[in-house]
């Protein structure tokens, strides 16, 4: 459910949770067996919802779709700056601290920290932290940047954050 969230960025999140399940699945030391309901669970949801919109666009625009979609909105945004959106590379940290855009991005970076510190074991917790970390990497390495292209990072923010509150509530008693 989480990569589902996340993949409201034009299919961009989910290709990204796909590879990011793949790197944590194939490091995992238990056998193959093990992690095929991991991966069924996983990666095969966000491989049929890409494929459900992917399929009927490539079938009812055929060339067109694939050089506009795949050649312009995703290629050319990575590789250069369209549409006159060029910001610093800091610019979506500049967003995230915003109080006004994300009020609990201090809960975030501690939550962050949590999950690095006392949750190592936790496979959900990997993935989430690779995630957020791949996806930061190329959103920041794009060319074109774009405000709503960090949206995929607040269900991942809401986790952290989450990882907070439990920390100091559990903490406390």
């Amino acid at each position: 459910m989480f990569f589902w969230i996340c993949g409201f960025d034009k299919r961009s999140g989910r290709l990204i949770a796909i590879i990011t399940n793949i790197i944590i699945l194939s490091t995992d030391k238990t056998g193959f067996r093990n992690k095929i309901p991991d991966f069924l669970f996983t990666v095969l949801p966000a491989v049929l919802i890409i494929c459900a919109w992917y399929l009927p666009m490539i079938s009812l625009y055929s060339a067109d779709f694939i050089e506009i979609h795949f050649g312009h909105h995703l290629l050319m945004r990575f590789l250069s700056q369209i549409e006159n959106h060029h910001n610093p590379y800091w610019y979506y940290l500049i967003l995230v601290v915003n109080p006004e855009i994300f009020p609990a991005f201090d809960l975030v970076v501690i939550g962050f920290i949590i999950s690095i510190l006392r949750h190592r074991k936790n496979k959900l917790l990997k993935i989430i932290n690779l995630w957020t970390f791949l996806y930061l990497a190329v959103i920041i390495i794009a060319r074109t940047r774009l405000a709503w292209y960090v949206l995929p990072l607040y269900p991942s923010f809401a986790v952290y954050s989450g990882i907070t509150a439990d920390f100091s509530f559990w903490s406390t008693k």
